[in-house]
């Protein structure tokens, strides 16, 4: 049963990365927020094609890891520093 869910909330993060390298690659990214998710969600999904073509390759974590925050960074700001979200979520 964990095995389902956690595949679930794999498949809802790489369609959410995939979203946001959409966003950019469409031109409607209106702000460093949505850039920041795009590149995120590309770094992201370059790392699991990468792990399962290569599944060894030890540089597949640090572009999962930094893909991986720069998509959760802005959530994270919205909490800790609402100001700083207020700033980046102005007009390029």
């Amino acid at each position: 049963m964990t095995t389902i869910v956690l595949t679930l909330v794999y498949a809802v993060l790489l369609a959410y990365c995939a979203r946001s390298v959409l966003f950019v690659l469409s031109g409607t990214a209106r702000n460093y927020i949505e850039w920041s998710q795009g590149l995120g969600g590309f770094l992201y999904l370059v790392a699991v094609i990468t792990h399962h073509l290569t599944p060894a390759a030890e540089f597949n974590w640090v572009i999962g890891s930094v893909g991986f925050a720069l998509v959760v960074l802005p959530d994270v700001l919205h909490w800790i520093a609402p100001r700083l979200y207020q700033r980046l979520t102005e007009r390029c």
